[in-house]
């Protein structure tokens, strides 16, 4: 997928030919950061830094997702998207089994004031700090204090709001 940083999800059902004829990869699936199939033999997936890479199995629709989480598309819903998805195809929240991967974590993940506000709004106060944290690669303490962002913990929320049963979502990421 051509990842741009939204809630969008598509559900792919075909192999689709990640090469143009001049051999050069070509993205085909624009504006879209999650994938979701329950066709056999095809591969899914999605590419991260430090946003959020989370992998979703439906045991009961046999359907898996790869879902690009950074700060816009965890605001937005993306997961939310792919659990109705999932859902929409017939499955049930509690047969939904998640796994979070490495991404930036909430020591390291420094924001303005101005997005803390905006995931405050939305209900994840609690995914705000405000700690005087370390930064790990100089070992000093950050300059100034300000908000930082818990990813996984937002999406770990909406995940459970969804019907998601907490003991089915591995929220292990190391940073």
């Amino acid at each position: 997928p051509m990842q741009t940083h939204t809630s969008n999800v598509v559900w792919i059902t075909d192999k689709i030919v990640l090469e143009s004829p001049d051999s050069k990869p070509s993205p085909i699936l624009s504006d879209t950061d999650a994938l979701i199939t329950d066709t056999p033999n095809i591969a899914i997936g999605v590419r991260t830094a430090d946003c959020v890479p989370i992998l979703l199995y439906a045991d009961d629709i046999k359907a898996v997702a790869a879902i690009h989480a950074g700060w816009k598309g965890t605001i937005n819903g993306i997961v939310d998207n792919a659990i109705d998805m999932l859902i929409d195809k017939g499955s049930v929240p509690t047969h939904i089994f998640a796994c979070f991967g490495p991404s930036i974590c909430r020591q390291c993940y420094e924001i303005d004031f101005a997005l803390a506000q905006q995931f405050i709004d939305a209900g994840f106060a609690d995914c705000i700090t405000y700690d005087d944290f370390i930064d790990p690669l100089t070992e000093n303490k950050f300059a100034e204090t300000k908000p930082h962002l818990d990813l996984v913990k937002v999406n770990f929320k909406r995940m459970i709001d969804k019907g998601l049963a907490s003991h089915n979502i591995n929220t292990s990421s190391p940073c």
